[in-house]
């Protein structure tokens, strides 16, 4: 098992264990293996974790099939003549597309696993329990169990990255046994085989507007009920989050805000959910979006009290030698972000066994080098400064801050762009024009702020505005740059153009 790493001491099976297969800790530990280290990995499921399981890989997959299905029926308004056939009548076979989806599934969780083999990592296969060091200089101890049999492997340094499961549903009346096969959670949603009649999605957010949209292009009456006055959160803006309900309610999805669940009970045809304002939806099943939670099956074992795990900007938790990365840290629940938060826990792991630098640069002090306008928002924001993205159709993605929280922090520094997709000639000629892009700038050091985006491949243009966040680039410098045309990523250039009144495809601000 031992190979490069630290040498000469055999009290140590390896200087690094991952327990997490997911992005973050097999992250994590092919970073760590770059860097040298003895590393194994610790997984009781399937590689790739709740990210290529059961969440983002899935789900994308599914929302595929959505556009799929939405392109053809649109496809007679252009022109396409689906002679014999009705558009409107294509069928959903559950089954076949969920074959399909777990093909996706395997071949990105065999990649996984061809990762790790030839980065040399040990990977080892059931349930991780931890024991951690009493006094400075001894092992961790890490004990597999499969099948009733168990094997211990002593490590100098361990990574936690045991992720996220579903919340419950902790409303009256969700837990009877006659409701047991009517209401699903975000994980079980993405294996059902039928298509809900009408389907009641309690929370909105990312996985609940996503699904939300998958269904109904798949056939069911799809109503989002959510507790608060926002759909998704507060970094969303305003006008997006008005556009995204105006979208939603158009295509037949009714979107309720503010609106408290008292409870839940069943009924001859199905469910019913009581309001506490009185009034009552009909639904014939639910699909509980209500967020996700720290599993805490370790940490509970080893004393770790807080609902998420406190680290420092190195993910370095209050135990000496043990780190924390992904869902379980609750910094930002999102696959993109552990990925990184476990190179940083790798590196940093590096740092500490191999008694050199071995690259780790915290981005905030780089970030602070290169900006003289927003520390404090960078240091609040770190280390991830993380695009957000609601796929679907249209596609929402931002990053940064909204209008109104610039505002709050920067007063009359800001200065604010739009531009609408229907004046992007690519999204004309793809029938695509529904939405805009909004960009909050600083005028004193021209940095960006903040950029908000609804519309086709809005997961695709927040990439570039990332770059442009992280490499401190002067927005003037990056209207310099020229894009291809015609790209819906040009619309992102014109709202910074219109920031300063130069955009040239809308009419001058009055």
């Amino acid at each position: 098992m031992k190979n490069e790493g630290k040498k000469g001491d055999e009290n140590f099976d390896f200087d690094l264990i991952v327990i997490g297969g997911g992005p973050a800790g097999y992250t994590a530990a092919i970073h760590a293996r770059q860097h040298s280290l003895t590393t194994a990995l610790v997984e009781e499921r399937e590689l790739g974790g709740t990210c290529l399981n059961r969440g983002c890989i899935p789900t994308k997959a599914l929302i595929d099939v959505a556009n799929v299905l939405r392109t053809i029926r649109d496809a007679a308004k252009r022109g396409l003549d689906f002679t014999g056939a009705d558009p409107s009548k294509f069928g959903v076979k559950m089954p076949d597309i969920l074959k399909s989806k777990e093909r996706m599934v395997k071949k990105m969780t065999t990649g996984i696993a061809v990762l790790l083999r030839e980065n040399n990592v040990t990977t080892l296969s059931g349930t991780a329990s931890l024991t951690v060091p009493k006094t400075a200089g001894e092992p961790f101890v890490v004990t597999v169990t499969k099948d009733g049999n168990s094997k211990q492997y002593k490590s100098r340094k361990v990574i936690l990255a045991t992720g996220s499961v579903p919340s419950e549903l902790a409303i009256r009346g969700a837990d009877s046994p006659k409701l047991a096969d009517r209401i699903f959670n975000s994980d079980a949603m993405l294996d059902i085989n039928f298509v809900p009649e009408k389907l009641i999605v309690i929370g909105g957010g990312v996985i609940g507007i996503e699904l939300a949209q998958v269904f109904h292009e798949f056939g069911s009456k799809v109503q989002i009920v959510e507790m608060q006055s926002s759909l998704v959160n507060s970094i969303l803006d305003t006008e997006i989050e008005d556009a995204l309900k105006k979208s939603l309610n158009a295509r037949g999805i009714v979107v309720r805000t503010d609106a408290s669940i008292e409870s839940i009970e069943s009924t001859e045809s199905g469910l019913r959910l009581n309001l506490t304002d009185g009034e009552k939806i009909e639904g014939t099943h639910i699909l509980s979006a209500i967020g996700r939670k720290p599993d805490r099956r370790i940490l509970d074992a080893i004393g770790v009290t807080e609902t998420f795990v406190n680290v420092d900007e190195r993910m370095r938790t209050k135990i000496p030698g043990l780190f924390a990365v992904g869902d379980i840290n609750g910094q930002c629940m999102l696959a993109h972000a552990a990925m990184r938060m476990g190179r940083i826990a790798a590196i940093s792991t590096g740092d500490e066994l191999l008694g050199e630098q071995a690259g780790f640069e915290p981005e905030l002090e780089t970030l602070r080098r290169e900006t003289t306008r927003y520390p404090e928002l960078i240091a609040e924001l770190f280390p991830f400064y993380s695009p957000i993205v609601i796929y679907g159709e249209p596609e929402v993605a931002c990053i940064g801050l909204p209008e109104k929280l610039a505002r709050q922090r920067f007063g009359n520094d800001i200065k604010v762009g739009h531009f609408p997709m229907a004046a992007n000639g690519r999204a004309v000629a793809s029938c695509s024009q529904e939405g805009f892009v909004k960009v909050v700038r600083c005028e004193s050091n021209d940095r960006l702020i903040g950029v908000q985006i609804i519309g086709s491949y809005a997961s695709e243009i927040i990439n570039e505005a990332s770059a442009v966040f992280f490499t401190a680039t002067p927005l003037r410098q990056l209207q310099q740059a020229l894009h291809a045309h015609p790209t819906f990523g040009e619309a992102f250039v014109e709202a910074v153009a219109d920031s300063r009144g130069e955009a040239v495809h809308i009419p001058p601000k009055k």
